[in-house]
């Protein structure tokens, strides 16, 4: 790339050196040079950008279920390797990324919370796990919980209540072993409770509670 010969970009006829300031580099292929040029590429992604993003959309809702399946996989899959990621690289742009955050919150302040609300209700196992793995992390209580594990409980329970079994039309977490006497907040020790036996039972064990329901 030393010999700077030139290109001539067939969108404007104007030839141009074969260096990064003037052209994309194609990454099939060793030291070639995609067309158009720059300046062409990027006036045409500009004249482009909303009726891409309508495409891009279009495709989007068509695909939904595929998409987030493939996602939710591609997730799991490399949990702890996008985590380090992603702490790294909120550590070296805190700032920006938080100001970008309050700007785009205070323009976008009704859709935001109209889409907090949406995925809150679409997303009722994983809300609970994120609330209780919070409070495990800020009492030092070992143990993380997914939307997995929670919907897992649920199948293994037949969708009814670990203490009743009553259906659970409305459900809670439920630690058999409460936090506060030393329970973990890993799946062993969560069962699903509907919010009557959750009260009752309160911070009691869950074998004094079911001793004294019998």
């Amino acid at each position: 790339m030393a010999e700077h010969t030139l290109k001539t970009c067939p969108k404007c006829g104007q030839a141009k050196p074969l260096t990064l300031d003037h052209w994309y580099p194609d990454t099939r292929y060793k030291a070639v040079f995609r067309s158009p040029c720059r300046d062409c590429h990027q006036a045409y992604r500009a004249a482009t950008k909303e009726r891409k993003a309508r495409v891009d959309r279009a495709w989007y809702d068509r695909n939904r279920d595929r998409k987030l399946t493939y996602m939710q996989r591609y997730q799991a899959a490399r949990r702890d390797e996008l985590r380090a990621y992603l702490r790294t690289y909120y550590r070296a742009n805190r700032e920006r990324l938080r100001e970008a955050g309050r700007v785009y919150y205070q323009q976008n302040r009704e859709r935001v919370a109209e889409a907090n609300r949406r995925w809150v209700l679409q997303n009722r196992e994983a809300v609970a796990a994120i609330r209780h793995n919070f409070r495990a992390r800020n009492s030092s209580v070992p143990g993380e919980l997914t939307a997995d594990a929670l919907l897992g409980k649920l199948e293994l329970q037949g969708g009814c209540c670990y203490y009743c079994g009553g259906e659970l039309a409305e459900w809670q977490v439920e630690h058999k072993i409460p936090l506060a006497l030393g329970g973990t907040n890993h799946p062993a020790n969560v069962c699903i409770s509907c919010r009557a036996c959750n009260v009752a039972k309160g911070t009691r064990p869950f074998w004094e509670f079911l001793t004294a329901r019998a």
